[in-house]
């Protein structure tokens, strides 16, 4: 807080601020001030940089003030910095400046404004008159994952005058003014609830203020814990193992982050698959198999040069791990259907361990109906999938789908790309699968580059590009949408034209590993594509309105590291 305070002032309490007059009675009853603040704390995580819109100075920035009062057992704390460091506002400053909409500060502060009075105003208040003049450098948000949900937004503020009379006002706004109020004390802090009338399904509100900090919250317990951490009888979530380890996977420059403790999560998970009627034991034995491990979850979001990149980092606890999950974590050989995915792709995603996973899944499932009602045995022993030696055995488990735009048609074509190390027992199988085809269309083959691609031309389905081909070449499954695609596969492996070289695959974020799960989209193709299909009605609008604000936004990537104990998982947008 020393980033911000004035050590010679004292706190003003809420109490000590006489409250303005009653807005006029509105028909709808609701806390839009808890919604509104809590909104504060994840407008970056979604995309919308307000740090830019309230420190526009190029000053060091304020760091976290406010994690010293977030309780120890807190399952959840979200916060966005609205005073970064000096290089995220730099960045931020450069990929605002692309946007036509956000171009200068008054455009941005209106957006912002504009949303945030969505919510308040059924209050009678205002977020640019009520709370932006006194808004601090930092929103965050608590939550226990316990029965009522306990959660405290707390916010730094910048005048204690002003924050204490934006607080008064909640006992006379609509909402308020119904509520019975009592005040209560609390390690020397005034907290005042507000208990909703009898026969209402309104949730009960509590707020204090304490340290140039407002808290508001739906428990007054939870305001006692934020006080009693403040005031060093309690510990903060910030010195337990578990947060200060999955910080540490994180970037340290960041204007925004999420920490959520796995077992509280997972907790409360269960419970409502439980409440919900679908906590059947067979389902609930997958779902402890799966999370039980989960310790962490942090996720951080930071401004680039180039775009927004969003870190998440889940630590889990191998000793829970089965040895094939624990060996599932390890980096596993190179991905061989990159190799095969071609450039003017629009986008694709690749991932190993596709046998091991549906041998997992097949594994936990009941046999017979269960509860579900259904069985699959049969359908799965077709299919080859629950045989031993069936096709399922001769696949490596490298698998990716690719999508391409602009090939002629107005729908998009695309491939089914799987490795294999027996392309005759693959090919055998995709063959006899056909074989059930051909009444309703003659079977076409041809060759090329080597390969034979067979292809069944479906009445109907031309118009739209669509003739399902495969081929079976280089230990690789393709499996196309049409022979065209299928050659385009073939064409990427056999001239080196692949995406995962291309100058937008590249600048997309940072690191790459290609033994790791990966899902690119190239947004200029995906909205050249959408573009074609815009009715002449819908396209000026597009023109004018839409297209200059999402033009900047060139490419979506997503990539997964991971490690014994760690996955590390990052979504990058690149902008510019």
């Amino acid at each position: 807080m020393d980033d911000f305070r004035d050590p010679e002032d004292d706190t003003v309490t809420p109490e000590a601020v006489e409250a303005g007059p009653a807005p006029a009675p509105r028909r709808r009853r609701r806390r839009g001030l808890l919604v509104a603040l809590g909104t504060v704390a994840t407008l970056v995580i979604v995309g919308v940089p307000s740090a830019l819109a309230l420190y526009l100075n190029l000053a060091r920035g304020a760091g976290d003030v406010v994690d010293r009062m977030v309780p120890n057992d807190a399952d959840v704390y979200a916060t966005v910095y609205l005073d970064p460091s000096l290089s995220q506002k730099l960045n931020l400053q450069g990929l605002i400046g692309h946007v036509p909409a956000l171009k200068s500060a008054d455009q941005l502060q209106g957006k912002i404004d504009q949303g945030m009075d969505v919510a308040l105003q059924p209050e009678g208040l205002s977020f640019a008159k009520d709370v932006r003049p006194w808004l601090g450098t930092q929103v965050a948000l608590a939550m226990r994952l316990t029965d009522g949900t306990p959660t405290a937004v707390i916010i730094a503020s910048r005048d204690d005058t002003r924050a204490a009379a934006t607080l008064a006002r909640v006992r006379t706004t609509d909402t308020g003014s119904g509520d019975h109020w009592s005040e209560q004390q609390h390690g020397g802090i005034s907290v005042w609830v507000g208990t909703p009338p009898a026969g209402t399904d309104l949730p009960s509100i509590a707020y204090a203020y304490l340290d140039h900090t407002a808290v508001i919250g739906n428990s007054a317990a939870m305001i006692d814990s934020v006080i009693d951490t403040d005031q060093g009888r309690r510990p903060a979530l910030r010195t337990t193992a578990a947060y200060t380890s999955t910080l540490q996977r994180l970037p340290a420059e960041r204007v925004a982050l999420a920490y959520a403790s796995g077992p509280g999560i997972t907790g409360a998970l269960r419970k409502a698959l439980s409440d919900t009627g679908l906590g059947d034991p067979s389902v609930l034995k997958l779902f402890d198999q799966g999370a039980g491990s989960l310790r962490s979850l942090g996720l951080a979001v930071s401004a680039q040069h180039n775009g927004l990149e969003a870190d998440l980092a889940e630590v889990t606890d191998t000793s829970k791990l089965t040895p094939a999950e624990r060996a599932a974590l390890q980096p596993s050989a190179t991905n061989a259907t990159l190799d095969w995915i071609p450039a003017d792709a629009a986008g694709f995603v690749a991932f190993g361990g596709l046998k091991e996973g549906i041998q997992s899944l097949i594994q936990g499932m009941p046999s017979g109906a269960g509860s579900t009602g259904l069985d699959l045995t049969a359908p799965l022993h077709a299919l080859g999938l629950s045989d031993p030696k069936g096709v399922l055995s001769h696949l490596t488990g490298d698998v990716a789908l690719e999508v391409r735009t602009g090939s002629g048609s107005a729908f998009p074509g695309g491939a089914l790309l799987a490795a294999t190390d027996d392309a005759a027992a693959v090919r055998s199988f995709l063959d006899g699968l056909v074989a059930g085809f051909g009444a309703l269309a003659p079977i076409h083959t041809e060759t090329y580059r080597g390969a034979t691609i067979t292809s069944i031309p479906i009445p109907g389905l031309g118009d739209a590009g669509v003739a399902p081909a495969y081929t079976v070449a280089d230990g690789m499954v393709v499996i196309g949408s049409s022979p065209a695609e299928v050659r385009a596969v073939l064409d990427a492996h056999a001239t080196g034209s692949r995406i995962t070289a291309t100058p937008g695959f590249t600048a997309a974020g940072g690191g790459f590993s290609p033994a790791e799960p990966v899902l690119y989209l190239d947004l200029d193709r995906v909205r050249a594509a959408v573009e074609k299909l815009l009715p002449a009605d819908l396209a000026h609008d597009y023109d004018t309105q839409v297209k200059p604000n999402v033009a900047p936004l060139h490419a979506l990537r997503f990539t997964e590291q991971s490690s014994a104990g760690q996955v590390t998982e990052q979504v990058f947008l690149a902008a510019g």
